[in-house]
């Protein structure tokens, strides 16, 4: 089947996604329970406080990822566009459909009972048929609906077509062209637009999705070379960022996002690409694994938000999300999902393409 012939695995940027997954939906999203202390707050204080800033990072690392992954293979015309989307939604399209229609029979369940919808009010027809044609954000909804958290994926996508078509249609042009998307951020960013596709969650894909296709760039031009600046320009960067997250986290809070998007996260992927010891560590295999269910923690973190949430309310037992107890049930919860989750969708990516591409 097309794709026999893999690149090699970058297992280190897995355990970034992995870590980005969580720090999104186990933290960052945690607020959807309205505790009244957060778990663990001491420990995950920049997590509770700034983990949206996760959602960045896995752009950042899709653009890096996708010019390795697909650069060389669009630009020689090996994959089409056809080859492209299967082998794109095949990846997206199924657990995004099931946590979709989990999070639509719950929400309909709870206002059939009398309940509120959960933290998204959108949930009726005309939201239920946006997403199912992954224009459910930046595009023409009233608001966040159903498994809300996917808006990424729906904007990211938008990325991946216009990625494509660069590296097809004008591979010699790539990087000026590159660079004007990051700019179309920038100004969508600074003008405040909002309008169908041209709005700030489109912004911000743009710009750091190819923000992570600089870095692939930047990182592999340096290998073969005297790599000693490298690795002091990281560890300062890193240091920095490490220490401001610690003891100062308005320096590098809210108002600085766009230093986490253009210095922070290209520098951290790098230097976990080349610092020895750093390189070791983010291959441990189950940091690794992490990454390998990222795509499914992140989908099902929600659903089981509203799952805890509506038994609570139903009496079905008693939650209180500020226990750390209720905490770790959760994290075990939304790790095992995911788990779960990830060996069935994987048997159905490869069906999908198998019947859509063949074998090659």
């Amino acid at each position: 089947m097309l794709g026999s012939n893999p690149v090699k695995r970058l297992e280190p940027l897995d355990t970034l996604r992995g870590i980005a997954a969580i720090g999104v939906a186990i933290f960052w999203h945690y607020q959807h329970f309205k505790p009244e202390v957060y778990p663990f707050e001491k420990y995950a204080y920049w997590f509770y406080h700034y983990g949206w800033l996760g959602v960045d990072f896995f752009f950042v690392l899709s653009g890096f990822v996708f010019s390795y992954v697909y650069g060389e293979k669009i630009v020689s015309r090996a994959i089409d566009i056809k080859i492209f989307l299967v082998l794109r939604l095949s990846r997206l399209y199924p657990v995004f459909i099931v946590t979709t229609f989990v999070v639509a029979i719950i929400q309909w369940g709870r206002k059939f009972l009398g309940f509120e919808f959960f933290v998204y009010p959108y949930n009726d027809i005309y939201h239920l048929l946006l997403n199912l044609a992954f224009l459910h954000f930046g595009w023409f909804e009233n608001g966040f609906s159903f498994n809300a958290p996917s808006w990424s994926i729906s904007e990211e996508f938008i990325a991946y077509i216009i990625f494509f078509n660069i590296l097809y249609f004008y591979p010699k042009k790539k990087y000026v062209l590159f660079y004007s998307m990051i700019l179309v951020g920038l100004f969508l960013q600074k003008t405040q637009a909002h309008l169908p596709l041209f709005n700030q969650e489109v912004a911000r894909v743009l710009l750091a999705f190819f923000i992570g296709c600089f870095t692939y760039k930047i990182n592999y031009g340096l290998r073969g070379g005297d790599k000693r600046y490298l690795y002091i320009i990281l560890n300062s960067t890193l240091l920095t960022a490490i220490v401001a997250m610690i003891f100062g986290h308005k320096f590098l809070g809210a108002k600085y996002a766009d230093v986490y998007v253009v210095l922070f996260f290209p520098c951290l992927i790098m230097a976990v690409l080349n610092i020895g010891f750093l390189k070791k560590i983010a291959s441990f295999r189950p940091f690794v694994y992490l990454g390998d269910i990222s795509y499914s923690i992140y989908l099902w973190h929600f659903p089981v938000q509203l799952l805890l949430f509506t038994g609570g309310e139903m009496g079905v037992f008693t939650f209180n999300a500020a226990t750390k107890l209720w905490f770790l049930v959760y994290v075990v919860l939304v790790i095992a999902a995911g788990s779960i989750s990830y060996r069935y969708e994987t048997r159905i990516r490869y069906r999908i393409r198998e019947a859509m591409l063949g074998k090659h």
